[in-house]
C-alpha cells in the first residue's frame, strides 16, 4: 500500500548530490507515480553536462515500485520557464501533485501533511496551495495548520484547478482593475507596494527567470488561501538558486533548519480566512526586513509617501 496517494514532482538540474538525499526520503514515501522535470545543461558552464547525467543517472537508477515518468528539456530553457513549463505539463495529466526541487529535503510528515491537505481541500476553490516551509515559528498559532497570503515554494502542493488559473508572463497585471484588486488583498500600503513592484518587475522582464513570482501573483489577484503548517516540514539543503543573491547564504535562518518528523493535524481552523496578524507579522520579519531594507527601504518608504500625498 502507498504511503503518499498524490503524485510526487521532483524538479531536478545540476546538484547530484542533493537529488540523491531528497530522492531518499521519496522512496519512504513510496508515491504509486514520480514525475520528473529536468532542464538541459547550459553548454558554456564547465562540469554542467556532467553533473546533469548524474542528476539523470540517479532517477535511471531507481531501483522501488514505482512509475516514474519523465519531462527532460532538448535545450536548456532556465528556471522561471522550465519549471513553469513542467508544472504544466504534470497538471496536464494529474487533478494534484506534490512538487519538490532538487534542494527541498522533506520531513516525512510532509508527504503525509499534502496528502491530507489535498483530499480534504480538493473540492474547496478558495484553497490554491499547500505550503511544507513554516516560517517564523516563534509566532504561535493555535492549530496545526492555518490560512495565509503567502505562497512558500520550498516544498509544496496543489490542484490542476488552481495551476491552470497560472499566468507565466503576467499579463492582466498591466490592468487598472488587477491593480484594485492587488490593493485589496495586501493589509496596507506598504504590503501592496512591495509585492506590487516585484510583479511589475516580473512583468516587464523580457526574460523571466523565475516562475514563483507569478505563482504568488496568481494566488494574490484571485484572493485565494494558502495552507501553512504550524511546525516545518522543509528543510533547504542547496547553496545556489534563483534568489539567493538576496540571502546569507551562510544564514541558518533560511538554510539546513529543523524539520518535525512526527507532526500531524489534531487542531483544523474552523473558518477559512487569512491568519492577518501572521501574514502582518510575516510580511515584516521574513519579507521587509530581511530583503528589502538591503536594497534601499528608505527609498521604498518614500516612495509610498510620494503616492499617498499625490
Amino acid at each position: 500500500m502507498s504511503m503518499c496517494n498524490s503524485a510526487i514532482v521532483l524538479i531536478i538540474f545540476n546538484r547530484p548530490n542533493e537529488t540523491k538525499r531528497v530522492l531518499e526520503q521519496i522512496k519512504i514515501a513510496k508515491p504509486k507515480k514520480l514525475y520528473i522535470i529536468a532542464d538541459a545543461p547550459r553548454k558554456n558552464v564547465d562540469g554542467e553536462i556532467e553533473l546533469n547525467k548524474s542528476c539523470k543517472d540517479l532517477i535511471d537508477n531507481i531501483n522501488w515500485e514505482c512509475e516514474v515518468i519523465k519531462n527532460y528539456a532538448e535545450e536548456n530553457l532556465g528556471c522561471g520557464l522550465r519549471i513553469s513549463s513542467g508544472l504544466s505539463w504534470v497538471f496536464s495529466f494529474e487533478e494534484q501533485a506534490i512538487i519538490l526541487e532538487d534542494d527541498c529535503l522533506p520531513s516525512p510528515a510532509f508527504f503525509t501533511f499534502c496528502d491530507q491537505m489535498l483530499e480534504k481541500y480538493k473540492n474547496e476553490n478558495s484553497v490554491f496551495h499547500i505550503s511544507g516551509t513554516r516560517w517564523n515559528e516563534e509566532f504561535n498559532t493555535e492549530n496545526d495548520y492555518f490560512f495565509s497570503r503567502y505562497a512558500h515554494i520550498w516544498g509544496w502542493a496543489t490542484w490542476s484547478r488552481a495551476w491552470n488559473k497560472y499566468d507565466y508572463h503576467l499579463n492582466s497585471w498591466n490592468h487598472i482593475l488587477s491593480k484594485n484588486r492587488l490593493k485589496n488583498h495586501f493589509q496596507g500600503a506598504v504590503e501592496f507596494e512591495f509585492w506590487n513592484e516585484k510583479f511589475k518587475n516580473t512583468f516587464l522582464s523580457t526574460k523571466k527567470t523565475t516562475w514563483d513570482y507569478q505563482w504568488q501573483f496568481t494566488i494574490s489577484i484571485n484572493n485565494k488561501l494558502c495552507i501553512i503548517p504550524s511546525k516545518n516540514l522543509i528543510s533547504n539543503i542547496g547553496v545556489s538558486g534563483t534568489h539567493l543573491n538576496n540571502l546569507k547564504l551562510s544564514s541558518t535562518k533560511y538554510f539546513n533548519r529543523k524539520v518535525y518528523n512526527d507532526f500531524i493535524v489534531l487542531n483544523e481552523p474552523k473558518d477559512l480566512k487569512y491568519n492577518n496578524s501572521f501574514d502582518k507579522y510575516h510580511f515584516r520579519k521574513h519579507f521587509y526586513n530581511s530583503i528589502t531594507k538591503r536594497i534601499g527601504n528608505k527609498l521604498h518608504i518614500l516612495k509610498i509617501k510620494l503616492l499617498s500625498n499625490s
